[in-house]
């Protein structure tokens, strides 16, 4: 009897198991046992972008997250991230906070190039020699793939902690350019658009601070997008009165663009 009970087991353990793997499919092998060793490479490239100025006893100022591309001393992240004018009155810059939490390093940062249109900025922070992120090739990227993002969801509230969130490819989708009121994008407006631009949309919750993280392959940490929490998520969800928790990044290929016009090889 109970050499019958322990088959049974067996039976069941095996089951189950083949169960799991079969309903996982493409979208479980994604997610390799290696994604902890992925994560742990790509943590020390995270940075925040603030503000900083020279007065003792500022506290730091996240205003989102970036990625350290190029020689180590350039810093990706979308442009409304640093849209906020400055004070020089107080000698007010851009800055890139990079370290850990016990040990928090302030790099002065000025904006190297732009573009408006995809919301993305490169910034140049001589002196910050961190070890750059590798970008893969996102019109290769296909609905269903398992990827990650790494940044600082709720900014400093949370301290330099940077979190990553799994995410998969839910679609590609069109985006529309904002306009001057909402109520003026309209289903007519948006089939009326000119020269939209396709989106990662992604199922994953994100938050504010989580706008410039980059969005990454799961099997190979190689930066495929970059997280967009304001641009996207106010034009795709203009028309919800109760907007969604999706999440949206802007493709790599024109990240790709942007190292190339800062004369960087990406």
């Amino acid at each position: 009897m109970i050499s019958e009970q322990k088959a049974w087991v067996r039976y069941l353990l095996i089951f189950g198991l083949l169960g799991w793997v079969g309903m996982a499919g493409p979208w479980g092998r994604g997610w390799a046992s290696g994604f902890s060793d992925i994560v742990a490479q790509v943590k020390p490239s995270i940075v925040a972008v603030g503000t900083t100025n020279p007065m003792p006893g500022t506290p730091p100022n996240f205003l989102g997250t970036g990625f350290v591309v190029g020689d180590g001393n350039y810093v990706v992240t979308a442009a409304h991230v640093t849209s906020l004018p400055l004070d020089y009155e107080i000698r007010q810059t851009l800055a890139v906070y990079s370290g850990n939490a016990r040990h928090l390093r302030i790099t002065v940062a000025e904006i190297s190039a732009s573009d408006p249109e995809h919301d993305l900025v490169l910034l140049h922070a001589p002196g910050l020699n961190l070890r750059p992120l590798l970008l893969g090739d996102s019109t290769r990227t296909r609905e269903g793939d398992a990827l990650a993002f790494t940044g600082f969801p709720l900014g400093y509230v949370l301290g330099f902690y940077p979190v990553t969130h799994r995410a998969t490819l839910s679609a590609l989708t069109p985006i529309v350019m904002p306009a001057a009121h909402s109520a003026e994008l309209t289903g007519r407006a948006i089939r009326q658009m000119p020269t939209p631009y396709l989106v990662f949309q992604l199922d994953a919750t994100a938050y504010p601070g989580n706008s410039g993280s980059p969005l990454y392959e799961a099997a190979t940490g190689r930066v495929i997008g970059l997280l967009n929490l304001v641009m996207v998520k106010s034009t795709k969800e203009s028309l919800l009165t109760d907007p969604s928790g999706i999440a949206y990044a802007i493709p790599g290929e024109y990240i790709v663009q942007l190292l190339r016009s800062a004369g960087i090889n990406p």
